[in-house]
């Protein structure tokens, strides 16, 4: 065998692997663990969302007092999608869709789909 043709096989190879492991990784984040691939939520951790009633909402840190007129959003800090995500159930409110976490009680107005 000539060095071209083994250094074209020992890429292939590399490239393989590389590829079964990126490929392992990504399938293990997806359906073992039941988390996205891009995980985007309400708030980063360590923050809770506050709903202000004119509309709108803001994070602050866990244990801090909301701003004057602000309340806490009743269903805590979520992912922005619930979608095959363990752990976590869709509520609906008539209008909007959401996630809340298992074993959290559903706030009142709030209803599991």
């Amino acid at each position: 065998m000539s060095r071209r043709t083994k250094t074209l096989i020992v890429t292939s190879i590399l490239a393989a692997l590389l590829l079964t492991a990126v490929a392992g990784w990504a399938g293990y984040v997806r359906f073992v663990r039941g988390v996205p691939l891009i995980d985007e939520w309400q708030c980063s951790d360590g923050e809770v969302p506050v709903s202000y009633p004119e509309g709108g909402s803001a994070c602050i840190a866990e244990g801090e007092e909301p701003p004057a007129s602000a309340t806490l959003d009743p269903l805590g800090n979520r992912p922005f999608s619930c979608d095959g995500r363990w752990g976590w159930r869709e509520v609906t409110n008539g209008e909007d869709d959401d996630c809340l976490r298992d074993g959290r009680p559903v706030p009142e107005g709030w209803r599991v789909r």
